[in-house]
Formats: C-alpha cells, structure tokens, sequence
C-alpha cells in the first residue's frame, strides 16, 4: 500500500527537491514513496540477493538525498536519475566480486563486457527526446516507457488528475516535432527525403492522397527516411524500446516489469533522521 503524505497530491517531484533544500526532511519521503518500488525492481535485474537489493535501495535514495540537500539540479528527471545511481552501486557490487551468485547472470555479462552502451544509444529519437524540456521528457518517460499511470505521473508533475491526457498528448507531440525537426536538418540537401518530412509532419489533416502515396513510396527506397516513418509510426512503442536501454546501458525490459509487477515489501527507510 502506497503511504500517504502531507501535499502529495500537488507536490511534484521538483517542488518535493527544493523543500528538501530548505530543510523540509519529510518533502524527501514523497520521493522515496514515488519511487523506490521502481529502483527496487531495477536493483533486481541487477542481483539477486534480497538483502542486497533492499540496502542499494537504500543507499540509492540516501545519495539522492545528499544531491538535494546540496541544492544540485539533477541533469535528467528524478526517475532516471535514481536508475542511474541504482545501476552505478550495482556495478560497484559486481567489482568487489565478479563471480558472486548475488549477481544476476544477464547483469554480470553486460558488466563483464564494460558496461556497452547498445548500438542504438544516439538513435536520432533520443537526440530528440534529449532535446525536449526536461518536464516532456518526464511526461514521456513515466507513460510511454514505464506506464505508471495518471495518479502517479500527475504527482510527480505537480499536476491536476484531469491534465493527464492533455499533457501526455502534447508531450508526444512536442517529441514527433522535435524529431522531424532535426530530420529535416539533416536532409536539407536531399529534395527528395525534404519532400518526405514535409509530407510526414503534416499528417492527415493536409496531405493529399497522392502525395501521402509518394512519401510512402519513398520511405520503402529510402532507409533513413524509412526509419523515420517507423520510428513515428508508433512512438509510443519506440520510445520504449529504444530509451532506456541509450539512458541507462543496462535494461532488461522483461526482468524489470515481472519486477514491478510482484512487489516485495520493503522496510522503512532508515532516513531523513531527525
């Protein structure tokens, strides 16, 4: 059961960051609450070894807490953010002892390898989510990739329940015009591929029949143009197979749902102390 907090309902995870800052402890645990079942779930990707998770967990969450006592802005929205020292502390596990059964088979091998980013991770859709404002990025992440919902995206945006569909639906948006945005940069010098963004990006209300046809036609003869169309054609999906993985490194998408879906019980955080 999820705990209940003091302003949890209009406290984004932004708001929550600068009360900590001004000394406002209990601000943190809207944090902790919001997210430690997902840094919980990653962590056992990771290992295997419960006791082990449960205090990455924890260290995970203390750290956060020294970056926000320091007032430092996080580069990334709160989320990856805490992925991301999850994922650090369970490669520092697995130096201590490459061999440990405590280490997740799939995790030990990615790390054994030196921790490879995939071949997609400069995909040019996240040069285009990368581009978006940090709060896109958030809406993004939490319901095309993890898919958490309106209840908690809306806490972590300080929103009301009832934006939910607006402001997902802007965010895809603002990702689709970023993305031929750039694509058409790119392609200034082909007329051909122009022609193609130009058709793409103004679809369905404008496009004629014909001319949707031929943007088809030369998406099959093209390969770039081609991967546009099917990264756009379903971006909901693409974002979530191609963002956490150039984000994070290591992400093993099934793993890490089973996880999210069969929650183990977590004891109370032992911090912020008073």
């Amino acid at each position: 059961m999820r705990r209940r907090a003091v302003g949890r309902a209009v406290m984004s995870d932004a708001v929550a960051a600068q009360r900590v800052r001004e000394g406002r402890r209990d601000a943190f645990l809207l944090l902790v609450d919001r997210h430690s079942a997902a840094v919980h779930a990653y962590l056992r990707t990771c290992l295997t070894d419960r006791g082990e998770v449960d205090s990455l967990t924890e260290e995970t969450f203390r750290r956060a807490y020294a970056v926000a006592l320091r007032g430092t802005e996080p580069y990334t929205h709160w989320r990856v953010q805490l992925l991301t020292t999850a994922r650090g502390l369970a490669v520092s596990a697995w130096a201590r002892d490459p061999y440990s059964m405590n280490v997740a088979d799939g995790f030990r091998y990615w790390a054994a390898r030196g921790g490879v980013w995939p071949l997609m991770a400069r995909s040019a859709l996240f040069e285009a989510y990368r581009s978006l404002p940090l709060r896109w990025q958030t809406v993004l992440w939490h319901t095309a990739v993890e898919e958490d919902g309106p209840a908690l995206t809306t806490d972590v945006l300080g929103l009301p329940r009832g934006q939910y569909t607006t402001v997902t639906g802007r965010a895809r948006q603002a990702i689709r015009e970023f993305y031929l945005d750039v694509y058409r940069r790119a392609a200034v010098r082909r007329p051909s591929c122009t022609a193609f963004v130009q058709s793409y990006s103004r679809r369905p209300a404008i496009v004629s029949a014909a001319e949707w046809a031929r943007a088809r036609a030369h998406a099959i003869r093209c390969v770039r143009c081609g991967e546009v169309e099917l990264d756009l054609s379903d971006i909901g999906y693409q974002l979530c197979a191609q963002l956490p993985a150039a984000l994070l490194g290591w992400w093993h998408d099934p793993l890490y749902r089973e996880a999210r879906a069969t929650p183990l019980p977590m004891s109370p955080p032992a911090f912020p102390r008073r």
